[in-house]
């Protein structure tokens, strides 16, 4: 038995009482049968464009533009770079003007960099003087030749 004082909820609720009274679970007839063609024809209609496609895309004006842009600013920046050509001499790598040659001002770590390279500081001296006068020098700066046979 209901109890009176209990109001009837869908009576409060007309929206609520035009909901059809249904298993809204129920699966059409044939879902599964034509769910994988479906599924199947959708992926075929989002498939990227053929390639020549892309490429009209890529001959539209603002592209082009943009690409001739690109390419200018590439070939200006090939033909003005530096080479490796120099007016100044280059030792131990090192490329040195001649402005910086006269200029009193030298740069120590340019100068340590060039002097750590791992070549050979002196490949080949070619003296000028015989051997008798380099005995002369070296008897009359008194240099002790056991530290210089050592230093070679």
């Amino acid at each position: 038995m209901m109890d009176p004082n209990a109001t009837d909820v869908l009576k409060d609720a007309p929206l609520l009482r035009s909901i059809p009274q249904h298993d809204p679970f129920v699966v059409p007839d044939g879902f599964f049968d034509r769910f994988p063609q479906a599924v199947q024809a959708r992926i075929a209609a989002q498939r990227p464009a053929p390639w020549s496609d892309r490429l009209a895309a890529l001959l539209r004006p603002r592209v082009a533009i943009g690409s001739l842009a690109l390419l200018a600013i590439v070939a200006t920046t090939w033909t003005l770079w530096p080479s490796g050509a120099s007016k100044g001499t280059s030792a131990f790598g090192v490329a040195v003007e001649p402005e910086e040659v006269l200029s009193a001002e030298v740069d120590d770590e340019l100068l340590f960099a060039a002097l750590a390279s791992d070549g050979p500081l002196l490949d080949a001296v070619d003296l000028p003087l015989s051997d008798s006068e380099l005995e002369a020098y070296l008897g009359n700066e008194e240099l002790p030749l056991d530290l210089l046979i050592e230093e070679l």
